[in-house]
């Protein structure tokens, strides 16, 4: 079952050349696949109240080519697998004319919010969401990062209150934008992909580090105590 929602990019989502920003497609990405549920009967409040959430665990995105303010665009999701506690989650973004801008991969986790343990996929969760076998026509990678053995670490960031979301823990897209700022300012993208690890909440702090990879970088948010919140690796366009 696709879902899909149509827009207009807001000038409040460009960047200061008025293109689209990273930060942005994937709040699309992920604003789709909540209506998907609210639309489907699966609101997340409802969810909620049954002490269940679904948190990221990764991403793998593919951009093509970012809109920019005022383009008209289409964004498609669908559930292609679930797996325990685990879903498993396409997504698509189209201008105007059908033309592919940018499509991802997504998996979550199922979280128990009473136990703050991963919860089994109930049945009448999967069937609400229905599964749409349609492949992304990027060639992913593993979802594993590894990291180079030395990296250069950045100075301390402390999570506020801004970047928490819902379930009171720093959002997906704000640990992307966060990782973001430490890219060398030519740095041109076109794929990454990311592991969220661990929650961060309100207070914690950051040790940003950044490596130099073959045909990118790679950023690690991690504690004081060097255990990983999140890992990213952008690629350079070819």
């Amino acid at each position: 079952m696709i879902y899909t929602m149509d827009s207009r990019i807001r000038y409040s989502e460009t960047d200061m050349t008025g293109t689209l920003t990273t930060q942005a497609l994937i709040d699309y990405f992920q604003d789709t696949a909540t209506f998907h549920g609210e639309d489907n009967g699966l609101p997340m409040m409802m969810l909620l109240e049954k002490h269940l959430t679904w948190v990221l665990a990764g991403w793998q995105v593919r951009i093509y080519r970012m809109p920019v303010l005022g383009d008209k665009v289409q964004v498609n999701t669908w559930a292609y697998k679930f797996g325990l506690s685990l879903g498993y989650r396409r997504f698509s973004m189209t201008d105007d004319k059908g033309e592919l801008l940018a499509e991802a991969d997504a998996r979550y986790m199922l979280l128990n919010t009473e136990k703050n343990a991963p919860s089994d996929v109930p049945e009448w969760m999967a069937e609400g969401y229905g599964l749409d076998k349609r492949p992304l026509q990027a060639k992913l990678k593993g979802r594993k990062i590894a990291l180079p053995e030395t990296g250069e670490e950045q100075p301390a960031v402390k999570v506020t209150i801004q970047m928490l979301d819902t379930n009171h823990h720093v959002n997906n897209a704000q640990f992307i934008a966060l990782a973001e700022r430490y890219l060398p300012d030519d740095f041109t993208c076109n794929t990454f992909r990311v592991q969220y690890k661990k929650q961060a909440f309100l207070g914690d702090v950051f040790i940003p580090v950044v490596y130099r990879c073959e045909n990118g970088c790679a950023v690690a948010l991690k504690s004081e105590d060097g255990e990983e919140y999140f890992t990213g690796e952008w690629l350079e366009d070819a």
